[in-house]
């Protein structure tokens, strides 16, 4: 570490330790949790840089090394403006500004990314207040805003994502922003204009995560348009129906589809095989053995659909103990072992979540079963999927503390 390094630190972690001090003082609980997170991650930080990041996540040293390459280009060219904005990576971009004003201290940019991180607990923590427990008594939403954000300051993807230096933290903030600025947008009871402005804003957010992430964003606007399908169709439906109506579309369509023998069927199946095959890493990856079905053939539609709860099973509760052969998977066993406890308290959240704000809930849910069946279907690697879920996780996280909610308002 060097001089300015040191300096950087020193001063962010005194001044955390200030604002702690003073949100103590106020009484004000969200903040100095989110400000103990915050701290916590940055001495995490300090004892990963020590190398041990790297045996984490390798892809550390690639970010880094295209962010330096670059700050030394435009620090040898002293580059206009317009060559910044027509870098094709966004993180990289933001990587090569820090090294740019800092030198190469890839531990400042990791400080950066753990602000990023605690922003995306914010705002979700704005969507948990406002939009699904605005009519509650505010002590409620003050416990369950705490009990968020302690839930997911702790959750192991999220705390190894915002002390290393990956694009994920970006990105999930940015998918946070947008989807908090979009259901914003969706309150009927703002004013016209405040609305079009949150979903301004939101397309520009989104439009930031299409930069890192294109296809999240394909898949979440899919997801979204479908819960709209569901919210109009439910006027003349009841649930039951309409729930039984989707499945019988889906058993048909794929009976179709398998029938008709399409050679585009084929051709997209044999692109799906091709696509899980890259994501494993054959012959990178030996060592790990994170890769999962990968001698699965997809021959026809109803395969597609078979394999489903296979590999859902991979995307939820993978690595299983059986896998793990080394350190790093046998830290990775925490987070599958999380979501199987909470997972009858997150669908007790979700009914709840009905009643609290349907339009909202199905808007939400529908979104994040696309990103998961988009996710789950293309990804074969496991050490993938740990980055990768982390938003769903996230998300998801809301229904559980209100679950957690629920079940305290029931024994009051």
């Amino acid at each position: 570490m060097n001089t300015i390094t040191i300096m950087v630190y020193l001063f962010s972690f005194l001044f955390i330790i200030i604002s702690l001090i003073i949100t103590g003082s106020q009484k004000k609980r969200l903040e100095s949790v989110l400000l103990i997170a915050l701290l916590f991650h940055y001495i995490l930080i300090f004892v990963l840089e020590s190398g041990v990041k790297y045996l984490f996540v390798i892809d550390n040293m690639k970010y880094e090394q295209d962010a330096w390459l670059t700050a030394k280009s435009w620090i040898s060219n002293q580059p206009e403006i317009i060559a910044l904005l027509t870098q094709t990576n966004l993180y990289t971009r933001f990587a090569s500004t820090i090294f740019y004003l800092f030198g190469k201290s890839p531990m400042i940019l990791t400080l950066f990314n753990s602000i990023l991180g605690t922003f995306s607990i914010y705002f979700l923590v704005r969507l948990l207040r406002e939009l699904f427990l605005a009519n509650t008594d505010r002590q409620l939403q003050e416990r369950a805003s705490v009990a968020f954000t302690v839930l997911i300051s702790m959750y192991p993807s999220h705390i190894l994502w915002t002390t290393t230096n990956t694009k994920d933290p970006m990105t999930i903030l940015f998918s946070v922003m947008g989807l908090f600025l979009f259901f914003k947008g969706t309150q009927g009871h703002l004013p016209k204009g405040k609305r079009g402005l949150f979903f301004l804003l939101a397309v520009i957010c989104f439009y930031f995560e299409y930069q890192l992430r294109p296809y999240v964003v394909g898949l979440m606007a899919v997801g979204l348009i479908c819960g709209y399908l569901y919210l109009f169709f439910s006027r003349y439906l009841s649930q039951k129906n309409l729930v039984l109506l989707f499945s019988c579309l889906i058993l048909i369509g794929f009976g179709i589809l398998d029938g008709l023998h399409l050679d585009f069927v084929a051709t997209q199946l044999n692109l799906l095989f091709e696509t899980r095959m890259s994501f494993s890493n054959v012959g990178l990856d030996d060592a790990a053995q994170s890769s999962f079905l990968l001698n699965y053939r997809f021959e026809s539609a109803w395969d597609l659909l078979l394999f489903l709860p296979q590999t859902l099973s991979y995307y939820f509760f993978g690595p299983f103990p059986w896998q793990a052969v080394n350190a790093r998977q046998v830290f990775s066993l925490i987070e599958p072992l999380v979501i199987l406890i909470a997972l009858p308290i997150t669908l007790r959240g979700i009914r709840k979540a009905f009643i609290l704000n349907r339009c909202v809930t199905v808007l939400g849910l529908t979104m994040i079963s696309f990103v998961v069946l988009g996710q789950a279907l293309t990804i074969s690697n496991l050490g993938t999927i740990f980055r990768h879920r982390t938003f769903v996780l996230m998300f998801l996280g809301l229904f559980t503390v209100i679950g957690i909610y629920e079940k305290k308002t029931q024994s009051c």
